[in-house]
This record gives structure tokens, C-alpha cells and sequence, in this order.
């Protein structure tokens, strides 16, 4: 994850059961993403382009009508001990500029396959 890029940890609670001693208590813990890109609308003339070693992080429709798709991966299972329970996740973002002043609705999405960061540069 760069480290330029104005995006805030993932921030998970974790209720954590202590076995042997019969106790549970609950840990917050913030995870930054280990890699970000974002997928931009194919463009016939242009191909398939990301912003894998952008500065930015993009999210939703441009002024164009073009689609740009921000993506993030986080290593839960290498950031969390084994047997925890998750009890809730909060996903913090901040917003640098937009098109419209009234507010935006952005929908969250679990991707089903790997993909990398590149490093491309898009425009």
C-alpha cells in the first residue's frame, strides 16, 4: 500500500475467547491494505487501463460517464489470531473531490478472484 494515498485503515473489533482461561474480551485493531488499485471502464479505443501505481484512488463515474472501480485487498487471516470472532468492521475513506455537492452512495463489492497492482499509471 502506498502511503500517499489518503486512505484510512480498515478498523475491525475482534471479541477474542481466552480458552485455558475461560474469558472473553474484545481488541480493536486497524489494518491498512496490502494492495489497492483502481480498474477503470474498458475503452475500445484506448484498452483496458488501472491505477495501480497512481497517487489517487478512484471510486464511481466521471464527468464522462466512465466507471472506475477502487479496489482493496487486507490480510485478515495474517492480521487476526487464530479462533478470534469478528464483531464488527468499519471501512474509512476519505473523500478529496467529487463532481456533485449532494451526497454519493458507494456499495461495496467481495471480488472473487485475485488481481494485482501493476504498475501502471493511468491517466
Amino acid at each position: 500500500m502506498k502511503n500517499s494515498k489518503t486512505l484510512h485503515a480498515l478498523i475491525l473489533t475482534v471479541g477474542l475467547i481466552f480458552i485455558g482461561a475461560g474469558l472473553a474480551s474484545a481488541l480493536t485493531i486497524s489494518i491498512m491494505p496490502s494492495k489497492d488499485n483502481t480498474l477503470y471502464e474498458y475503452d475500445p479505443a484506448e484498452g483496458d487501463h488501472s491505477n495501480g501505481a497512481g497517487f489517487h484512488f478512484f471510486a464511481g463515474e466521471t464527468a464522462m460517464g466512465e466507471l472506475r472501480r477502487g479496489v482493496l485487498a487486507f490480510d485478515i487471516a495474517g492480521s487476526i489470531p487464530p479462533g478470534s470472532t469478528i464483531t464488527a468492521v468499519s471501512l474509512n475513506l476519505n473523500m478529496s473531490r467529487t463532481l456533485l455537492e449532494t451526497a454519493r452512495t458507494v456499495e461495496l463489492h467481495k471480488l472473487l478472484a485475485d488481481w494485482g497492482e501493476g504498475t501502471s499509471h493511468a491517466p
